[in-house]
């Protein structure tokens, strides 16, 4: 927001003395079609406090980047990655979003985080640099278009974290806002190794004084099977609740002190192991 210019003065009635309801009526806004940038604006204003005594003022503004260039980027994936992935890509996309060509050298950098490793890089036109990962080109890039897209394989490590961040950035060209220049791209790694997860469900309403059950349900949703090694379950009950006994079809359970049950055989991917039916006794001042 501006001011063109300060009115020091008021009209707050006609020549008749009436109270003035209308004010703005020569305003106006236009733009230049000779750049299609620039705002051409005029108003009226009041120097000094008077009847019909008001004078008119033209002026014209534009955005920073309207007759500049303007280097954005973006960096975009399809669908989720997987540990242990060959030949994953990203698509780097270098735009001029600025009303003015470019004008020199434009760089693209990109920088993996740990868990991706580049294994090529490269897009028409552009030179690249897979030790650095970096792309250069020096023609010019008109207003509102963009460059061919530069593709960077990766492969995924064995050990890669549930989500990474790839960044990349652009610089050159003539540009003058910097505020821009970079982006982030969030990939979801599919991890190989087992996920076990737990499930608790009942049936119907509990009733103080009486008994209740709860299942027990353990899957496992990685892509490799446990392998064996001990799987704990336990259960903390809310108060009112007393354990009377937990059982399941290959688990080893204790309801005292704690409601715990234990295996160790190995559970494939995308199965669950036999429920674990947990009976409580509910106290007769159990709170609702």
């Amino acid at each position: 927001e501006t001011i063109i210019v300060g009115g020091t003065g008021s009209q707050t009635s006609d020549q008749f003395g009436n109270a003035l309801t209308r004010w703005g009526d020569y305003s106006a806004m236009q733009i230049d079609p000779s750049d299609d940038c620039t705002f051409w604006y005029t108003t009226e204003y009041l120097k000094n406090t008077g009847i019909f005594n008001w004078n008119t003022r033209i002026a014209s503004f534009k955005f920073p980047s309207c007759d500049k260039a303007d280097l954005t980027i973006t960096s975009a994936h399809t669908g989720n990655f997987t540990q242990g992935q060959t030949g994953a890509t990203y698509t780097l996309t270098a735009t001029n979003s600025g009303g003015l060509d470019t004008s020199g050298t434009v760089t693209v950098t990109d920088t993996l985080p740990t868990g991706l490793t580049a294994t090529a890089i490269a897009g028409s036109g552009w030179t690249c640099d897979l030790p650095t990962l970096t792309c250069t080109r020096s023609d010019v890039l008109a207003s509102r278009s963009s460059y061919p897209a530069i593709t960077l394989t990766v492969n995924v490590a064995n050990n890669a974290a549930g989500i990474l961040s790839n960044s990349a950035a652009v610089s050159g060209g003539g540009e003058l806002n910097t505020t821009n220049d970079s982006a982030t791209d969030s990939t979801t790694i599919i991890q190989q190794g087992p996920d076990p997860t737990i499930a608790i469900t009942h049936t119907g309403t509990f009733i103080q004084g009486q008994t209740g059950t709860y299942s027990l349900a353990v899957s496992n949703v990685g892509l490799s099977p446990l392998d064996g090694t001990t799987v704990t379950v336990t259960d903390t009950l809310l108060t009112g609740l007393t354990a009377s006994a937990a059982s399941g079809a290959g688990w080893s359970c204790v309801i005292s002190p704690a409601v715990k049950c234990t295996r160790a055989d190995a559970l494939a991917s995308n199965a669950s192991y036999p429920v674990i039916t947990l009976t409580v006794n509910i106290a007769a001042n159990a709170p609702a």
